[in-house]
């Protein structure tokens, strides 16, 4: 009986890590994803404003991609006036991420430590899988 005990107590530890190894691959998968260049906001001297994507930086002006109509745009440093940079926060985004990743290892963890027989203070699977993934 101790046996198959160790060899389902295995094949959850197991089950975790590969859990956790498919998990680590997709946030890696999602994050090349994103775009390369910076999202800027350009005001030119003619009074035009641009929302764009930072391609290069030339020593006579930049070259960006319009997020309009998704089209190269070539400005000379004299007809720029002001450049913002728009940054994306990260940390929502990583914070969800860590929260689920840290949920689901926390649960496989609970569920593959297995039923708890004679402790003071015996504990099922599942009550170990809720309070380790929480």
């Amino acid at each position: 009986m101790k046996n198959s005990k160790k060899k389902k107590t295995n094949l959850l530890i197991k089950g975790l890590v590969l859990c956790l190894l498919f998990f680590g691959l997709f946030v890696n998968i999602a994050a090349k994803d994103r775009k390369n260049g910076a999202q800027i906001v350009v005001q030119t001297r003619d009074g035009r404003t641009i929302r764009a994507e930072l391609l290069a930086v030339k020593s006579d002006g930049l070259i960006l991609m319009d997020s309009l109509n998704a089209a190269d745009v070539t400005l000379k440093t004299e007809n720029i006036r002001k450049i913002v940079v728009k940054k994306k926060g990260g940390f929502l985004e990583g914070m969800g991420w860590g929260g689920l990743i840290g949920l689901g290892g926390g649960v496989l963890l609970g569920l593959a430590s297995g039923d708890d027989r004679n402790d003071w203070f015996p504990m099922s699977a599942e009550f170990k899988a809720v309070v380790v993934g929480l």
